[in-house]
């Protein structure tokens, strides 16, 4: 773990991944939903200001994985991306922490500098809280619960980086 891959193997990699591509023989792409219930479709990928997220499962770790892909216009030059891999590169020695996603490394892959992280297959707190499988609490209490764990989790992350002198660029909840 922790580590930095700047090439692409020598096989040529795609930018854009669909759920059902093996990247490198290594990769399984795997389709993400979007939504609960009713709602819930089947897309190839999350997208985000930033870029997109693909779902993973590494063969060898054998392990489902997250793969942040930043949108190609954010990274034109080499120093964007070594400096983009440097803040990995941050995540990746701040440890384990429960309110933390767990970042693996960074590959480069497809021309665009890729986040190998856990990957959370059961969406966010605030995504239970607002679908009810967790709290069943009504209106008021809800926004109270979801506002208190959030601001919690992320005091507690804060607390965790300063303790190991890791100044993060990035600290947000995972409801924004």
């Amino acid at each position: 773990m922790g580590q930095r891959h700047n090439h692409d193997a020598g096989a040529a990699v795609a930018l854009e991944w669909k759920a059902g591509d093996v990247i490198l023989d290594l990769y399984e792409v795997l389709p993400v939903i979007e939504g609960f219930g009713k709602d819930a479709a089947k897309r190839d990928y999350h997208e985000g200001g930033f870029g997109r997220v693909y779902r993973v499962f590494h063969r060898s770790w054998r392990r489902e994985m997250a793969v942040k892909t930043p949108l190609p216009h954010k990274f034109v030059t080499q120093e964007q991306k070594d400096a983009f891999a440097r803040e990995c590169e941050t995540w990746i020695h701040i440890g384990l922490h429960p309110h933390v996603a767990a970042c693996h490394y960074v590959r480069e892959l497809g021309g665009a500098p890729r986040v190998f992280s856990e990957y959370a297959n059961a969406g966010t707190l605030a995504d239970w809280i607002e679908r009810g499988s967790k709290f069943s609490a009504a209106g008021r209490q809800v926004e109270i619960i979801r506002h208190s764990l959030r601001k919690r989790q992320y005091c507690r992350y804060t607390v965790f980086v300063q303790c190991r002198k890791t100044l993060s660029c990035d600290l947000s909840t995972a409801a924004g």
